[in-house]
């Protein structure tokens, strides 16, 4: 019995189990590329019954022949080939996210808005629970896909979906051209991809986490979904319902696998900004009467983090520092609920300072009434306003943003 036209990994065993009588003449019955062997018709007859062909690992195929020859003492021989296909099940495909399971850190990224950072990690792997032994799988790259069946299809379509959140992703351009994205679109905080397992392991080395607008110091998870399509089934074009990728998964063989990992975000601390509300930069105001001049409005990206929380987890509300200053007349708030006040009292003061949340300055500075008593006709008043965040969020220190405002007196 002899096996040709194929991979000598592949390999025959007469029952594996019991090889009595039987003389070998080749072989030893146990995952041979040959075996001779010597017995009575019966005995043969038994053994032959349970011939167990094993295939090379992760073959799929056709174009193997197994030829069993047989001849008595006389040398009258016959023989009789037996063509064999495999058919190889699908196996799972592996994704490697960068986490340390010694100590369950995750990555920290400072970023400010706008900027790029490269996401290329180093991390250890268990190998051995009960020993706690590791090896080092250092990987450049955001993540790792890997599958057995890719190395007898190398040009199948593998399907990856990437998903973040406090943040968006790049990917960049560099070897790249087979990669299909759902929609052209390569940056986003959900990007869908479509290409060989090469093609996306390469774009895996070219991932960036962008800081937008609304990035705030706090945690971002990085998700990763990937499947092999398998008889037309896709996580993107086909199909549209629940029902159907079970379908693929189930009977069709489609395999999905999915990761995810957090990245805690430092972002750089957006400075404040103040915003006039009044139609022009100067205003007229009327001497020894109370004059309503419009007012500000005060905005802060990152003043209300939500990431920001007390041990019992209740929210940590940022605390704002205001300041505003006048030399010929007083000024005075339009409210004065939520504020602390460190110098005057918000009503009729040359000059104020209070902290406060930003929901609370916004409503105290919405209208401000000046006025000057004695001032003459002509005289031009500047109304000065300082904010400061106080550093309360982000990486930086406090950020401060002013404004002046001219008020010319007339009768």
């Amino acid at each position: 019995i002899s096996i040709t036209n194929h991979s000598v990994s592949d390999l025959l065993c007469l029952n594996c189990e019991d090889f009595r009588d039987f003389i070998f003449l080749a072989g030893d019955g146990f995952r041979d590329e040959a075996i001779e062997i010597k017995g009575t018709v019966q005995a043969l007859n038994s053994r032959l019954n349970v011939l167990t062909f094993f295939p090379l690992e992760n073959y799929n195929g056709d174009g193997c022949e197994v030829v069993i020859s047989a001849k008595d003492t006389a040398d009258d021989s016959t023989w009789i080939n037996v063509f064999v296909t495999v058919t190889a099940s699908d196996d799972i495909t592996d994704l490697w996210m960068p986490v340390n399971e010694q100590t369950g850190s995750r990555p920290i990224i400072y970023i400010d808005e706008g900027e790029k950072k490269w996401l290329q990690y180093s991390y250890m792997e268990k190998v051995d629970g009960e020993n706690n032994e590791y090896i080092d799988l250092t990987k450049p790259q955001a993540f790792f896909i890997s599958d057995e069946d890719d190395l007898t299809s190398p040009t199948e379509i593998y399907d990856a979906e990437l998903i973040v959140t406090n943040s968006m992703l790049l990917v960049g351009e560099d070897g790249n051209d087979s990669l299909i994205f759902v929609d052209d679109k390569r940056t986003g905080d959900h990007i869908k991809m479509s290409g060989s397992l090469g093609a996306i392991n390469t774009a895996a080395r070219q991932i960036y986490l962008i800081a937008n607008t609304s990035t705030k110091t706090g945690w971002s998870k990085f998700h990763v979904k990937v499947s092999d399509r398998r008889n037309g089934c896709s996580m993107f074009l086909h199909p549209s319902s629940k029902a159907d990728y079970s379908t693929c998964q189930k009977q069709l063989g489609m395999t999905i696998i999915q990761g995810e990992m957090d990245m805690y975000i430092v972002a750089i601390n957006s400075a404040p900004l103040i915003f006039w509300n009044g139609d022009t930069a100067e205003v007229d105001v009327s001497t020894n009467e109370s004059t309503s001049i419009g007012g500000f409005n005060i905005q802060d990206n990152d003043i209300d983090d939500e990431e920001i929380t007390h041990e019992h987890g209740r929210k940590v509300e940022g605390v704002m520092t205001v300041s505003m200053s006048v030399s010929r007349g007083v000024i005075s708030l339009e409210s004065r609920i939520g504020l602390s006040f460190i110098e005057g009292h918000g009503q009729n003061d040359k000059l104020v300072q209070f902290h406060g949340a930003l929901r609370d300055i916004n409503r105290a500075l919405e209208t401000l009434d000046y006025q000057c008593s004695g001032c003459d006709i002509g005289e031009v008043e500047i109304l000065t306003i300082e904010v400061s965040d106080n550093g309360f969020s982000g990486k930086g220190g406090p950020q401060v943003d002013s404004m002046s405002i001219s008020m010319r007196l007339r009768n």
